[in-house]
């Protein structure tokens, strides 16, 4: 096997050969993966000019999480990384817990890359992670967007290692770090816990090692349609939207799969939380186009109401 730390490398360097600026931001958990990717970073400074960024969010979820965050950034201090900024995270809701705080934690490092004139913000995420991904929203039954996984660059945010195989990306941790592990990655209660411990594991044994790989290779083929659908999309929905509204008549002349899009754009565009908006909420939108028989209005997430006005979709809230 060719050498973990020269794959994290080439990963990295590959994932910026095309940014010519000097800051760079790099998320750390403390967790094997991102302190993988944040050594290998640091490794690479040097050598290309960078002003390495590193941030550690704490979403204070356990009595210790202030005090491991302190001990992973004394920890990358002895190992070279200077620039370390540990970020007190405001508290989650309870409710979908997770979700939330990840939406916290990439607010917490726009704004970083916003402070360094739109810095890329690398994630440690791997090709298990990827292949989970994707296995949780196939069984939540999701679209090809969805299905498509993580990008490897969306906006600021890269993903140096997503084609790289976890057990790779943890050989390339010196012994002499001690990497913290999140008590919530043992938590059954956590659907990505159940997949990673028990499911992708019985798929292994029962499917072969390749699940994996076939999983993400799915993801990669779905992103390509999927990139052409959210271009389509965005075409007809200028062609389709009138102050704000939708055009009935406009959209009556789409197929379902662009249709359904525009109208979920629409409502996005329009504020409609996007964590909240399921596909029977579009169904229903969806409906006042191809099953208009004088429905009331539709009741949304976050307080929107979508009703058809004669020849048109509003919305209010």
């Amino acid at each position: 096997m060719t050498d973990p730390s020269y794959q994290l490398v080439a990963a990295v360097e590959a994932a910026l050969a095309d940014y010519s600026g000097l800051a760079v931001i790099v998320a750390c958990s403390g967790g094997p993966d991102s302190v993988a990717l944040t050594l290998t970073a640091a490794k690479l400074a040097p050598k290309h000019n960078w002003q390495l960024q590193v941030v550690i969010v704490d979403h204070g979820w356990s009595e210790l999480s202030a005090a491991n965050a302190q001990f992973a950034a004394d920890q990358l201090k002895e190992h070279g990384v200077d620039q370390v900024e540990i970020v007190a995270a405001p508290q989650t809701p309870a409710e979908n817990r997770e979700a939330a705080a990840r939406e916290i934690r990439y607010q917490i490092l726009q704004r970083k890359s916003d402070e360094l004139n739109g810095a890329p913000v690398l994630l440690g995420h791997t090709k298990d992670d990827q292949a989970e991904t994707v296995l949780m929203r196939l069984v939540r039954g999701a679209g090809s967007k969805a299905l498509a996984g993580m990008a490897p660059v969306r906006g600021i945010f890269v993903r140096p290692l997503l084609e790289l195989d976890r057990a790779v990306v943890h050989a390339a941790i010196p012994e002499t770090f001690s990497v913290i592990e999140d008590p919530a990655n043992y938590d059954d209660s956590y659907l990505r816990v159940r997949v990673r411990k028990t499911v992708l594991p019985v798929m292994k044994a029962e499917l072969g090692e390749d699940v994996v790989l076939g999983l993400v290779r799915s993801a990669q083929l779905l992103r390509v349609d999927s990139e052409y659908f959210v271009t389509e999309t965005l075409n007809q929905f200028n062609e389709c939207v009138i102050d704000n509204q939708l055009d009935v008549s406009a959209l009556e002349k789409l197929h379902a799969a662009i249709r359904t899009r525009v109208i979920q754009y629409w409502l996005a565009e329009a504020g409609v939380p996007t964590g909240s908006l399921h596909q029977i909420h579009i169904k229903t939108v969806d409906e006042l186009v191809t099953n208009w028989h004088g429905q009331k209005e539709i009741n949304l997430p976050g307080g929107f109401d979508v009703k058809r006005s004669g020849n048109r979709l509003t919305i209010s809230h």
